[in-house]
């Protein structure tokens, strides 16, 4: 069975990310030595880890995870290549769209399974649900930014 229907990211064979997956675990791990990037701690006491460069799906991905108290609630998944912008001095709106398309591609290829809901307005998503909580992947106008998004319950 394919582990994101799971709710899991099996990253190198070295790390599974999903609704087990404890902050703890995740910062003792080569992965996280190998690809953390930064940090963001919350007023609300959680806090978002951000991975540059990890390799999925054959591609390079920008991963973030989102924990409160030591519970993984979010992974968010962009992208990234040469092809794409790094910076707002480089963002396009047809830039981002790309971005989108490509990921939405790729899930599709992958889950091999029909979304849950699918929205073209105001914003464009796909969702797929499970029991665990779901997977989404968006284009969000307001924040610029395109991306594969786990959310568990």
């Amino acid at each position: 069975m394919n582990s994101w229907i799971r709710g899991e990211i099996v990253i190198n064979n070295e790390i599974v990310l999903g609704p087990d997956s404890s902050e703890e675990t995740l910062t003792h791990s080569t992965f996280y030595h190998r690809y953390f990037h930064s940090n963001r701690i919350l007023n609300s006491g959680g806090m978002w880890l951000y991975f540059n460069n990890v390799p999925l799906l054959g591609r390079s991905f920008l991963v973030s995870t989102y924990y409160n108290n030591n519970t993984l609630k979010n992974i968010e998944l962009g992208l990234c290549d040469p092809s794409f912008p790094t910076s707002w001095e480089e963002w396009t709106e047809q830039a981002e769209l790309k971005r989108h398309r490509i990921q939405l591609q790729l899930l599709k290829e992958h889950l091999q399974i029909k979304p849950t809901k699918t929205q073209k307005h105001p914003y464009p998503y796909v969702l797929y649900d499970f029991d665990w909580g779901d997977i989404i992947a968006y284009y969000d106008p307001r924040s610029g930014s395109a991306a594969i998004a786990f959310r568990y319950h």
